[in-house]
């Protein structure tokens, strides 16, 4: 019980710490939470005016008429830029959305997939890409974990890689990994490359060396 109300209080403070941000439609608060039974959830906040924006520019400006034609607009946005995986594996797909319209609005979704043993943390979000200079901050709450802040925008095409490590998150950079297992897949390319012109070489000299003459 001590834990969901020190969660709650966190979240609470998170809440109105983005609040700050809602006259500035180029930011917004990406939440990935861990709940007390282990499953994962995950909330999206940002002004009105930005999913009203983002709604047009993907949608049209007439797509709605109604706030619940526009909530429908929002989780399909949401479902189409945004992506979480654990571990490398595959998605995690986005159930039970909640949108809550205001001043500030936000939509949450219920995480369903394998989350056990996590510690890797791949999230991609675009979700206001048509917004110039969109940026999105990323605080992951688990349990026992460090609460840490990460910034997603342009310069990391909005996607972290986030490694779970002595109680914390740290961020990685992908191209220095995919980078180092480039080098490694060519140098062992190199070394089987080499071994296999040594053996024609070798293969080839003794087919033409000359037979010994019977005395």
């Amino acid at each position: 019980m001590k834990k969901i109300i020190q969660y709650s209080l966190l979240l609470l403070f998170l809440c109105s710490s983005t609040g700050l941000w809602a006259h500035q439609p180029n930011l917004s608060s990406t939440i990935l939470m861990e709940k007390e039974n282990g499953e994962w959830i995950i909330q999206i906040r940002a002004s009105l005016t930005a999913f009203e924006y983002e709604v047009a520019a993907r949608f049209g400006q007439d797509a709605y008429k109604t706030a619940e034609e526009f909530k429908e607009l929002v989780v399909k946005q949401i479902e189409q830029s945004l992506s979480v995986k654990f571990n490398e594996g595959e998605s995690l797909k986005l159930n039970k959305p909640q949108v809550r319209l205001g001043h500030e609005s936000s939509i949450t979704f219920e995480l369903e997939g394998k989350t056990e043993n996590m510690n890797l943390i791949e999230v991609k979000n675009t979700s206001f890409e048509h917004i110039s200079r969109n940026q999105a901050a990323l605080v992951v709450l688990k349990k026992g974990f460090a609460k840490n802040q990460f910034m997603m925008n342009k310069e990391n095409n909005h996607q972290l890689y986030l490694k779970a490590e002595d109680n914390k998150f740290e961020a990685l950079d992908p191209s220095t990994e995919k980078q180092t297992n480039v080098y490694a897949l060519v140098l062992l390319l190199g070394i089987l490359l080499t071994g296999i012109a040594i053996f024609l070489l070798v293969n080839k000299q003794s087919k033409i060396a000359p037979s010994t003459p019977n005395l």
